[in-house]
Parts: C-alpha cells; structure tokens; sequence
C-alpha cells in the first residue's frame, strides 16, 4: 500500500486513504503472525503517528492526542523483544573477538533477557490489545476539512522541519543521548512526511528521503548503543577492566554515528524552513497541475 500522496486527490482523502491503509497493515501483519509480524506493524504505526503530526493542526479538540498516546502504547507493548534482541545483537557487534573473563557471562545474560522477553510474549501476547487499540483509533480518527488544501499541508510541514532543525540545533549544542534521541524522533517524523510527498518530484525527494534515512540510521544505531552502554554500566559482577574496555568501543563507533548525524543534519536542516517549505509548495503546485 503506497504511502504517499496521489494526484488526482484531495489532500483530506490522501489523509483517510493513507491512516486506514496503514492501520490496516498493522492489523494484518499481526494477525497473520503474532511473532513474525511485529517489525511490519510497529513501522507501520510509526508511519501513521507521522502522518496525524503533519495534521495535528487541522485536527479538532483532543483527538490528536488521544489516537497518537494509543498508537504510541500499542507500539510499545509491540517492542520488548525487539529490544532485547536489539541489545544482543549490538553486544555481539560490540564484543567481536573480545576473549576476557566475563564475557560468556555477558552473553548469556542478554541470551536469557531475549528469552524471557519472548516467554512473557507468549504468557500475555499483545498482539490482541495492539489489534483492540488499532481499530479502536480507526474508528475514531477525524476527518479534515475537505477544502483543506496545501496551506494546511504547508503548515503541517513547516512545523515538522523546524521542529527537527530545532533539535538537530540542540542535540550539537549539547550532545547527550537524550538529545540526540530527541532529534531523532523529529527527524524521523520529517522523514515520513517526505515520503508522502516523494511523487511531487521523484527524483529530487527519493535523494532527500535517502540521506534522512541514513541520518536515522546513524542516529538509531547510535541509541541503541547507548542503551547497551546503560545495561553494561548498571551489570552486577562484571569485571571493571572488562566494563572499560566495551564502553571505550562504545564511545568510539557512537562518536563515529554522531560525526556522520551532523554532517547529514547540517546538509539537510541549513535551510530555513520559509525556503524549504517554499520550494515544496512550488513543487506541489507544478505537479497538482500536471
């Protein structure tokens, strides 16, 4: 299901069309396989939450917030075997050839935190709420205005690239990993809504949707390597030589992803968000008229 803009439609059809394809994805994928089916719900929830905070605006009263805290709980209940899985596999990554006391150790107990994170899965499965609260929001999700036109897109958009040029600007001044995951979560968003907008002018939005994806990808891999850094400095036992050791590797791919972050971000969040937009708008134009 194409998660984009079509032009020989009204922008409040593209919205209902887009929420209900995504929503239904979600619901198929985890219908299809509780287990299996988790990663293909969990992205496709994280694209719908994009596409309500590019309307959010046009949305009345509280429903906004209301469908994206469901939305945003259903991903939730989605992700603790991910995440577990997540620290693993970086562990590995992290400890390649590494043969000091310790880290058989270290393995195991990720090992068991994966398997105790898929035997809670299996005792109290959350596909079922995640389905509930899916549908729950379905129905629920409110209709635009139907002459809601680019000026309602143009505001949601400008909003979105401030709001991640903002926290690109934050996350340089003080690179902590809350701020760098804060700025993640706004490019994230930014990088949904040039998706649904890849049509206007293919080739100039399948390059600016790469290089925000690597961004991402750089800035995720750099989370999850913090939080690995969390589990390794909170371990009981561990010996100190060996804690050093890992979180001085550590250290040094995460300064690596955040180098690579703030060269991306600096290309992509230099222009202020009147030209950005600007240019979008022209775009938008140019191909709503064929």
């Amino acid at each position: 299901m194409a998660y984009r803009f079509k032009r020989k439609e009204s922008i409040a059809a593209g919205f209902a069309r887009i929420a209900r394809e995504q929503i239904s994805v979600a619901v198929t994928a985890l219908e299809k396989s509780p287990d299996d089916g988790v990663h293909d719900a969990r992205r496709a929830i994280k694209r719908l939450r994009g596409l309500l905070r590019l309307f959010r605006k046009a949305m009345p009263g509280e429903s906004f917030k209301r469908a994206n805290g469901d939305l945003r709980k259903a991903a939730r209940s989605l992700s603790a075997v991910r995440d577990a899985q997540v620290r693993l596999v970086v562990f590995e990554k992290v400890a390649k050839d590494a043969k000091d006391d310790g880290i058989a150790e270290l393995r195991r107990s990720l090992t068991a935190a994966v398997k105790t994170a898929i035997g809670a899965r299996s005792r109290h499965p959350p596909a079922a709420a995640a389905i509930a609260t899916l549908d729950s929001v379905g129905t629920r999700l409110p209709s635009l205005e139907a002459d809601a036109g680019w000026p309602v897109l143009c505001r949601g958009l400008k909003n979105a690239y401030r709001r991640a040029r903002k926290a690109h600007a934050a996350a340089h001044a003080e690179v902590s990993t809350e701020a760098l995951h804060a700025w993640r979560r706004r490019s994230k968003d930014f990088q949904y809504q040039t998706q649904l907008l890849r049509k206007i002018d293919p080739g100039a939005m399948k390059r600016r949707y790469r290089k925000v994806s690597k961004l991402n990808d750089s800035l995720g891999d750099d989370h999850d390597l913090a939080v690995l850094d969390k589990t390794l400095t909170a371990a009981r036992g561990m010996p100190a030589d060996l804690r050093e050791k890992l979180c001085a590797r550590i250290a040094k791919r995460r300064k690596k992803l955040q180098r690579r972050a703030f060269d991306l971000g600096s290309e992509l969040f230099f222009e202020k968000p009147s030209k950005v937009i600007g240019e979008l708008g022209r775009q938008w134009k140019d191909w709503q008229r064929g």
